[in-house]
């Protein structure tokens, strides 16, 4: 049972390193709890049992955890933040903002360097005017 228990673990923690999911990971440490139990030689049952309790803590936690994030969402900080254009090319820009660039929409003519005013965001792009 120990081989089965560490097969599911890595098998979570290479797709949770491919998903960027927490819930994977606590999945991974569940079926580790549960090989760490076939270890010392404990049923089958007592094994099922920690691998669920950890489980379900463990999504629990995750869950409210990305609850929490979701109500501090990005779309606060956007309310009269300022970015600079570091490309054109007609109406659409990239534009840095928070350290990283991002693609940007606003009305046609803005320079490079410019600093302007973030209104928005749709999906990845963000919504800008002078």
């Amino acid at each position: 049972m120990i081989i089965t228990w560490a097969a599911l673990a890595a098998v979570c923690l290479i797709a949770e390193l491919l998903t960027g999911t927490f819930y994977l990971l606590v999945l991974t440490v569940a079926f580790a709890g549960a090989c760490g139990l076939a270890a010392l030689d404990t049923g089958i049952p007592a094994q099922i049992s920690l691998a669920a309790i950890i489980g379900v803590i463990g999504l629990l936690a995750v869950q409210r955890w990305r609850t929490r994030r979701r109500d501090a969402s990005p779309a606060a900080t956007l309310e009269n933040a300022v970015a600079t254009v570091v490309g054109t090319n007609g109406a659409l820009y990239r534009v840095r903002w928070r350290g990283s660039e991002w693609n940007a929409r606003g009305p046609e003519g803005l320079s490079e360097n410019a600093t302007v005013r973030i209104t928005g965001q749709s999906g990845n792009t963000l919504h800008i005017e002078p």
